[in-house]
């Protein structure tokens, strides 16, 4: 979606900085698995699991990469 709508926006953006934080959003939703936002939204259990589970999935990802760049 942001390849297709870059063209469109009114300010610059750097193209190659938003893709990265795109994969490395979807990095971490891959391992904490996403929950939809009115889930979210009508229950606030969920997203505080929400949270947690993203929190132990960067952990997961940083010690996974320790070796190689920290």
């Amino acid at each position: 979606m942001a390849v297709l709508i870059e063209s469109l926006l009114k300010k610059k953006i750097d193209p190659v900085r938003l893709l990265k934080m795109i994969i490395l959003h979807d990095l971490v939703e891959a391992e904490a698995r996403d929950i939809a936002a009115l889930d979210v939204l009508r229950n606030p259990e969920i997203k505080i699991q929400k949270l947690d589970k993203e929190r132990q999935a960067i952990e997961n990802l940083r010690t996974a990469l320790n070796e190689t760049n920290g």
